[in-house]
């Protein structure tokens, strides 16, 4: 804590909770935070005072994008300047450690960057590999091909940090289940905490069903003391639902989509007639505060073949409503 304020940087007690965690036995820690908690500068330091203090260091920064990941190498090489360490030598996109300064093309420690290619990232042998918003990548790949790295370092560990992700079949989404699935998992208010023999993890979340739209409650999801209620209700107003979830909540979300092309429904147009006495089907489907309503009506199931190969399509035929669908088999009678 004491390198952190050397360095500039005054931590907050959940940023030492986590570098705590960080500092633990177990081989992966995740941080999954709202954005906007100070997560690349904290782990910025921590990376830094790594290669300070770790014979041999080598430290990798990945993320979705090589330029997401330079904003964390950018922030360790504002502090490495701030401590003035004659050792450290920065060069494009790498810190190195030299024992003489003089002579920068020897180093024996090393902070780099790396792309988010995965088949380059094979063959490393590393002693801290932080990856950066791991809710931005759509495949295993670079998660795998680091993790797997592991075990040829006994000091090797690996640090994922990131905001909430997209659906549990994701590679946050993964890593999370494993961690929620720890021996020791305990809950209090929106901090749940994950402990097992090899992985640790720290989730700062909105409870699920928790009121969103009190800036009270999600404020407790958002630890550092610059988030400040007045911020998340403009936020609030300001961000589609699925996002203010996702992002300041840091709630998991499933992926924004409609199931029907946007003309389905004005194709379906039509004036459907009904007889006396002849029985009619409603179904209603209410929304929540920022969700469509949808009402619908039948008297007869439809079994008709979808127009195309969307995946379903929404039917009028003269007084019949129903969703079917390629196969023609119905969705609902």
């Amino acid at each position: 804590m004491d390198f952190a304020a050397s360095c500039g940087l005054r931590l907050e007690p959940f940023q030492k909770r986590i570098a705590r965690a960080i500092a633990g036995p177990e081989r992966e820690f995740v941080g999954l935070l709202p954005r906007g908690q100070g997560k690349t500068h904290l782990l910025a330091v921590i990376a830094l005072h790594h290669l300070l203090t770790v014979d041999g260091a080598a430290v990798y920064c990945a993320a979705a994008s090589r330029e997401q990941a330079r904003i964390l190498f950018e922030a360790a090489a504002g502090y490495a300047r701030v401590l003035g360490d004659e050792h450290v030598v920065h060069r494009h996109l790498e810190l190195r450690w030299c024992p003489d300064p003089e002579e920068p093309k020897v180093f024996t420690r090393h902070l780099r960057v790396l792309a988010a290619d995965a088949p380059r990232l094979h063959g490393l042998t590393f002693s801290l590999a932080i990856l950066d918003e791991l809710q931005a990548f759509q495949a295993d790949d670079v998660y795998l091909a680091l993790s797997s790295a592991l075990h040829k370092r006994p000091d090797a560990k690996m640090v994922v940090i990131s905001t909430a992700g997209q659906g549990a079949d994701s590679p946050l989404g993964r890593l999370r289940a494993r961690a929620i699935a720890l021996p020791e998992v305990y809950t209090s208010g929106c901090l749940t905490t994950a402990r097992g023999a090899s992985l640790r993890m720290l989730e700062w979340s909105v409870p699920e069903g928790a009121d969103v739209e009190d800036p009270r409650v999600v404020k407790a999801a958002n630890p550092a003391s610059w988030i400040t209620t007045d911020a998340i209700a403009e936020r609030r107003a300001g961000l589609p639902d699925l996002a203010f979830r996702r992002f300041i909540a840091n709630q998991w979300t499933e992926r924004e989509g409609h199931w029907l092309p946007p003309s389905a429904w004005q194709a379906c147009v039509g004036e459907p007639r009904f007889q006396d006495g002849e029985k009619v089907w409603v179904g209603v489907d209410v929304g929540g505060e920022r969700s469509h309503r949808l009402s619908s009506g039948s008297t007869r199931p439809c079994r008709s073949a979808a127009p195309s190969t969307t995946a379903r399509a929404a039917c009028w035929s003269a007084s019949t409503w129903c969703a079917s669908t390629p196969n023609g088999s119905p969705l609902s009678n």
